[in-house]
């Protein structure tokens, strides 16, 4: 075994360890989570963080790796901050569209609990769970008429989120229109915008497709 084969070897060993004590430090937050909710309490202490912070100063021999230390604590608070609101609030949900449109329908379906928050793009929806505002999000992939959606598909190749359920949610679109109105015109019109991205009102004909969330 080579010297690399050996430190990457000891790396894996050290890693496995810190899972241990991240899975034991998540179980107490956990329940401090659990504690702070039965009595009121908000989930930020800045009071506590900064005496962690300030606790941990001189931990490390190496003054370099002391910065990089310090950095690591402020995430792993931020992390043990995000379980506790999920804990707390719910398991926060992004999603495109008003409330009641097709992405607030599947976010619903999916997550019975969670909390909802409505984005004006599937990019925004995304960008929001990379930057933890949300836990997770709800976005089309395709339907059964028109295909995939080019705009989540490009996300899903270059972004870093993984997709972790897919659903699938009956699309009724109920038409609307004057009584001279021809339903095969407007039907053929209708299949022409992108249905993921706009609302229309058309004429009373039921329209019923899949759409994979």
């Amino acid at each position: 075994m080579s010297s690399l084969d050996e430190k990457r070897k000891r790396i894996n060993e050290i890693d496995k360890k810190m899972a241990q004590l991240f899975e034991e430090r998540m179980e107490v937050s956990k329940e401090i989570a659990l504690f702070k909710k039965e009595n009121a309490l908000p989930i930020l202490d800045s009071q506590r963080e900064k005496e962690i912070l300030a606790s941990h100063q001189n931990d490390m021999s190496d003054l370099v790796v002391q910065e990089y230390y310090i950095s690591f604590l402020k995430e792993l608070m931020n992390i043990s901050k995000r379980y506790q609101s999920r804990i707390i609030e719910g398991i926060k949900v992004g999603y495109t569209g008003v409330e009641g449109a097709f992405g607030h329908i599947a976010a619903s379906k999916i997550f019975t609990n969670g909390k909802y928050i409505s984005y004006p793009s599937f990019t925004s929806a995304y960008e929001a769970v990379e930057k933890g505002e949300c836990d997770v999000c709800v976005l089309p992939l395709e339907n059964s008429y028109a295909g995939d959606v080019g705009e989540v598909m490009d996300l899903i190749f270059s972004g870093s989120l993984y997709i972790n359920q897919v659903s699938e949610l009956v699309i009724e679109h109920n038409l609307l229109g004057k009584e001279t109105a021809k339903p095969d015109k407007i039907i053929d019109e209708f299949f022409e915008l992108n249905l993921d991205n706009t609302t229309e009102a058309l004429i009373n004909i039921n329209v019923n497709m899949f759409k994979k969330y």
